[in-house]
């Protein structure tokens, strides 16, 4: 069937998929009971055909074109509205090809397995890779899985003097095993699916499809910074030559401030006592460390002895000794402390907050999970902050990860959390003007690191990227719509995006028509053009508004 694609449900996904439609030509129409007032009229205007009512009332999506539809999209805010419609649709036609948005992602794979319908996508799994990349800047444009492997479409920005400048897309393609999307050459007009006998200068942007071990390589400065990997990887591990002095660093931080001050108290004494005993029994500095320390710890072998020494050096002498007994009380109590914080934190799951080179994600539910997941399969080291500590996600990631209990809008709270020292501060709460208040909190505290916000309105994401301090201001509703418009239009599409006012569909399976071609996924993680290996479809289509 060739009719128009339903969509059902104009909210934040419903729009941005309508939206998307608009710019592609293709005919749909609209199945909805409650729409903003501007919406409506910018779908009128164009032309599409809204159908007001509850889309799980069977007789109106008859009435919409059921029968004859190409494709039904569930789009609405709820997960049980969204069965319901897929169900009466089924019912009337099992052919139909059914696309769902849920929020659930056990329930999303469990629809696509047990009720036929084709794709039920979570909308936290398709946006958290988005967001979890945008902490280390605007390189990746989308990243997926195929036949168990990690794959990402890469931006490079091509700098003068290195070595790609001057070499052919052909050996770009073949020396890193990517396959090349678009080439924009300095100046000019962007071309998808570029001959690859073109020269690459200085200033041209390419971008590649390539597995996350082919992009190490590409670009290894990137994936320093982010510690990208492409699977749960053993890392290599070795001995840190600052281990012990990162032991003491942590030994101090747990200790109390009173036991602090009497350590130094110690400390000081110790190293007046020395310079007092050299000059006092005529011995060397060594020596009379050596002196002070026998006498602190109450050992007193002998060998050197104050009995002979004048009568203030001896009431010195007894002062010390006393003190001595203090002083390894005082160092018990210090390890001690450490050792039983250290056994309460592990049996309630607290782990210590990361120096530096970490990544706070703020707020923990359905999408800050999937970011924490995400992030946590990269490599990165990552810390929680959550208003809730008994949300239902707390449980799970606390053992391996750490979690600050607290309002991120506080910079104390972030401060607590290492936001002076950590890469990015990513705001994932479920509130926009909360999300807002902790990126700006966040550049604060350390202009350096990169702000990324979540924001249902794309539209006034775009204006707080482009008014405000903000590195990142992305719409989990724009970044997903892509995904759902590309599932309805073909059977065997992986993920989607839109590029420089192209959409991008990636297909699992070979791409036939016009503005479409065929790579090759080889199991070493190489994508050539054509060749043996699994096929990944690129369907590439224009936006026309």
């Amino acid at each position: 069937m060739h009719g128009p694609i339903i969509v059902c449900g104009l909210g934040q996904v419903g729009y941005r998929v309508a939206s998307l439609l608009l710019e592609m030509g293709e005919p749909f129409v609209v199945v909805t009971d409650n729409v903003r007032a501007e919406w409506r009229r910018n779908m009128v205007e164009n032309g599409v055909l809204i159908f007001d009512g509850d889309a799980r009332d069977e007789e109106l999506l008859v009435r919409a074109g059921l029968q004859e539809a190409r494709a039904l999209l569930a789009v609405t805010s709820s997960d049980l509205t969204n069965i319901e419609i897929a169900l009466d649709a089924k019912r009337h036609r099992p052919d139909l090809t059914i696309v769902a948005r849920m929020f659930d992602q056990n329930l999303a794979q469990q629809l696509a397995n047990t009720l036929g319908i084709e794709r039920a996508l979570a909308m936290s799994m398709v946006a958290a890779p988005a967001f979890a990349s945008a902490a280390f800047g605007d390189h990746v444009a989308a990243e997926f899985d195929m036949e168990g492997q990690r794959l990402m479409v890469f931006r490079i920005d091509v700098q003068s003097g290195e070595a790609i400048e001057g070499k052919t897309l052909s050996h770009l393609a073949d020396e890193f095993g990517v396959g090349i999307l678009l080439y924009v050459p300095t100046g000019g007009e962007l071309i998808v699916d570029p001959p690859l006998d073109l020269v690459i200068q200085a200033g041209d942007v390419v971008k590649v499809i390539g597995a996350a071990a082919s992009i190490k390589r590409l670009r290894p400065e990137f994936t320093q910074s982010t510690r990208f990997s492409d699977d749960l990887a053993v890392v290599k591990r070795s001995v840190n030559p600052l281990a012990f002095l990162g032991f003491i660093h942590r030994l101090w931080k747990n200790t109390s401030r009173e036991l602090r001050a009497a350590l130094l108290s110690i400390v000081l004494l110790t190293t007046v006592s020395v310079f007092i005993f050299s000059a006092g029994l005529n011995i060397t500095l060594l020596d009379a460390f050596y002196f002070v320390v026998t006498t602190v710890t109450t050992t007193g072998y002998g060998d050197i002895t104050p009995k002979d020494a004048t009568t203030p050096l001896k009431l010195y002498t007894c002062l010390m000794m006393v003190l001595g007994s203090a002083t390894v009380a005082v160092l018990y109590s210090i390890v001690t402390d450490y050792i039983v914080t250290a056994r309460l934190q592990q049996l309630v799951g607290r782990q210590d907050v990361p120096e530096s080179g970490h990544i706070i994600v703020a707020g923990l539910g359905d999408v800050g999970y999937r970011v924490v997941e995400e992030l946590h399969r990269m490599g990165s080291k990552v810390v929680v902050i959550d208003l809730d500590g008994t949300g239902k996600y707390i449980g799970t990631i606390r053992n391996h990860i750490p979690v600050i209990v607290g309002d991120a809008r506080d910079q104390e709270t972030l401060r607590r959390a290492g936001a002076a020292r950590a890469i990015a501060v990513i705001a994932a709460t479920g509130d926009d003007a909360v999300n807002l208040s902790i990126g700006l909190a966040s550049e604060t505290i350390n202009p350096e690191s990169r702000s990324v916000l979540r924001l249902f309105d794309a539209n006034f994401a775009n204006k707080v990227q482009s008014v405000l301090s903000i590195d990142a201001a992305m719409s989990a509703s724009r970044i997903a719509a892509p995904v759902f418009v590309s599932a309805s239009l073909y059977e065997h599409s992986v993920t989607a995006f839109v590029l420089r006012g192209k959409f991008f569909s990636i297909l699992r399976g070979e791409a036939s028509g016009p503005g479409s071609w065929t790579l090759a996924l080889q199991q070493n993680g190489v994508v050539r053009k054509g060749g043996m290996g699994v096929q990944i479809g690129v369907v590439v289509r224009d936006l026309k508004l």
